[in-house]
């Protein structure tokens, strides 16, 4: 509750906001519990769960002839992450997991009303840990992701890869990850519509101790209306 209230004036002399927001994240609990089990090319079975949950009001005062945007807002959220990881056959150093994860968030807003978001993902991973060089994994995922609200629902089908290495301790990182996936938008109303669109994610992340910190992503994408 420390930072649970915020309030902040804008930049207009025309509108004012009052705005509170509390919210309460439950760290990710893995098992095995420890990182040296949980990386280790040797656990048969690995899991991860998180939890969230919040709520929000935002009230705004500003010069208007329109009743409708001075009605405040609230809402509250509960957001859930799951994953698991299966080892299928493992030679030594290197393992294969058939892994999947899921993610669910569940909200509610006196103005966009009760809204759904689900993903959900399953796919390969392969692991190699090599002594004193460090770890090494590539992952290859498909999924589908799914929003839904009063005004608009949206369905995408995605592929996942991954690769990711931990040289030297951990001094040096690299991740590289590509993201594909085809949307379907469907909104609803008077002027209601369909789009499609095709999007392409690629993202680069490298860190080396104390010398080297880059984050790079860019996303590629075509729109259109079907319907």
């Amino acid at each position: 509750m420390k930072k649970g209230l915020k309030v902040a004036m804008s930049n207009s002399g025309e509108i004012w906001e009052y705005k509170f927001e509390a919210s309460k994240e439950i760290s990710l609990v893995r098992f095995p519990p420890t990182d040296e089990l949980y990386n280790s090319t040797q656990t048969p079975l690995k899991s991860e769960a998180s939890l969230g949950v919040g709520v929000y009001f935002n009230a705004a005062r500003k010069v208007t002839s329109d009743p409708s945007q001075l009605l405040p807002t609230a809402g509250a959220f509960l957001k859930f992450h799951g994953g698991l990881s299966v080892m299928c056959f493992s030679a030594g150093v290197g393992s294969i997991y058939v892994v999947g994860s899921v993610d669910v968030k569940i909200a509610a807003d006196t103005q966009v009303g009760r809204s759904l978001y689900l993903k959900f993902g399953f796919g390969v991973q392969l692991v190699v840990n090599l002594p004193v060089v460090g770890s090494v994994s590539v992952t290859y995922m498909v999924g589908v992701e799914m929003y839904a609200d009063k005004d608009k629902v949206i369905v995408a089908a995605m592929m996942l890869f991954r690769g990711q290495a931990s040289l030297i301790g951990g001094l040096v990182y690299v991740t590289i990850t590509i993201e594909a996936k085809g949307i379907i938008e469907r909104t609803t109303g008077p002027s209601a519509q369909t789009n499609c669109s095709a999007q392409v994610t690629f993202a680069l992340d490298i860190s080396i101790f104390l010398i080297i910190d880059i984050s790079f992503s860019k996303t590629w994408g075509e729109d259109r209306q079907v319907a």
